[in-house]
């Protein structure tokens, strides 16, 4: 046992299982029929589910299953060996770690299962399972340095400074004691490599009269540890988080990042407003408080736009419940408000996204996996005529610009922050 493992099953000696999907996991004692029915719909190579509540005849569905070709990598195959795991089956081993980890946990097969309702989805019980696996085998190769830069440094990059250095020079007010109800949520990408989508969200916001502030140092959102099998470690910073927003008589939560927002309104809804930028955007913009204009483009010309819907926008939302919550329409409100813009859309959009590849710790575990997914999004998004890719979480833009910079031949596109691309119009 090394001593990564060995720390990780000392951990206030709590042990995770899979007892509350019992349900879903072929438990004789209650269903014999209620698991997987092994359809193949969920990983596009099946017959429609009768049972799911919309059909969807979409052929690319999960990431490691479309990139490995096997169905060992996908949900159906996820359940199967958990279910396995879960009747004594299976031990947990490192095909087993190397399989789970995978997921992206892009909630795709979510909307596309109808077996799995209430507050119960397949995204969970493999989140679960990951976290059985985290507890006795320790970080998955590739996790280990995110995983140490998070409890060293508070956050993913390993960087040591404050997650306030964007604003320098800007006005912005740093959150002391009760001087503002409202907190700028800047996250680790935007904080350390995007600055310019924090700036851009502050830009906008001020224009609007907005009181805001921001912390002179975040405490991180927890949504890697989590995703990595960190469970305990990440309800340790979401505790911290929760008592610095009581401290400081925080009543709402702005987030750049999708899977902050996602995250933090999961956890903490009944207490804080937790809101996506762009959800505020639209309501501002609506309201009058915020006017695009064409001053950019005086020449009368537009720019055309192709929005990517983040998966933890269109189809988790920071909802306990599967598809319950959605964050789809306000997005292209703050762009179709910009009257020089010409919103176009992508194939697979809405509840149907498609992953862009970073989500679920696949970028820092599967790297190869990760970029031939962005390749494929950026493909697409060419493919519309598009000069400008759009999203709404800096987590996925700084990985599409990355993957976009290591392409042979170069397509004429840019990838922005839907934030961004307002503040250019204000």
């Amino acid at each position: 046992m090394t001593a990564q493992q060995s720390n990780v099953q000392e951990v206030k000696g709590k042990v995770t299982t899979l007892e509350k999907y019992k349900r879903w996991l072929y438990a004789s004692d209650i269903h014999p029929s209620s698991g997987c029915t092994a359809c193949g719909n969920c990983y596009g190579r099946g017959p429609a589910n009768w049972l799911a509540d919309e059909h969807n005849t979409a052929d690319w569905k999960c990431v490691p299953f479309d990139y490995y070709g096997w169905r060992r990598y996908s949900p159906s195959a996820f359940w199967e060996i958990a279910t396995k795991n879960y009747h004594g089956l299976m031990e947990i081993d490192e095909d087993v770690q190397e399989t789970l980890f995978s997921c992206a946990q892009c909630g795709l097969c979510n909307e596309i299962c109808g077996v799995i309702d209430r507050d119960a989805r397949l995204s969970d019980i493999f989140k679960t399972f990951r976290f059985m696996i985290y507890e006795k085998m320790g970080p998955l190769k590739g996790h280990e340095k995110p995983i140490e830069n998070i409890k060293k440094y508070g956050n993913i990059h390993g960087i040591d400074a404050p997650t306030s250095a964007w604003a320098s020079g800007l006005g912005v007010k740093i959150v002391k004691d009760h001087n503002t109800e409202t907190v700028l949520f800047a996250g680790e990408d935007a904080s350390y490599k995007l600055p310019n989508v924090a700036k851009s969200a502050s830009k906008v916001l001020k224009s609007s009269g907005l009181d805001f502030g921001i912390f002179e140092n975040e405490i991180n959102s927890g949504y890697y540890l989590e995703v990595m099998g960190d469970r305990w470690g990440a309800e340790e910073l979401w505790k911290k988080n929760f008592d610095l927003f009581k401290k400081h008589g925080i009543k709402k939560v702005v987030c750049l990042s999708a899977q902050d927002y996602h995250v933090l309104r999961r956890e903490f809804d009944a207490e804080f407003e937790i809101l996506h930028i762009t959800e505020l955007l639209a309501a501002l913009i609506s309201s009058g408080r915020i006017k695009a204009s064409n001053k950019k483009f005086a020449d009368g010309s537009r720019m055309r736009v192709v929005y990517h819907d983040p998966c933890y926008l269109a189809r988790q939302a920071g909802s306990k419940s599967p598809r319950e919550r959605r964050v789809l329409e306000q997005p292209r409100a703050v762009l179709n408000a910009i009257p020089a813009l010409e919103l176009l859309e992508l194939g697979k959009k809405g509840r149907w996204t498609w992953c862009a590849g970073e989500c679920g710790g696949v970028k820092q575990g599967y790297p190869e996996m990760a970029h031939w997914r962005a390749e494929r999004l950026i493909e697409d998004a060419v493919s519309t005529g598009a000069e400008i890719l759009a999203t709404a979480t800096p987590n996925e833009q700084l990985h599409l610009v990355e993957v976009l910079s290591k392409m042979g031949k170069k397509p004429n596109l840019e990838v922005m922050d839907v934030v961004e691309i307002l503040g250019q119009s204000i």
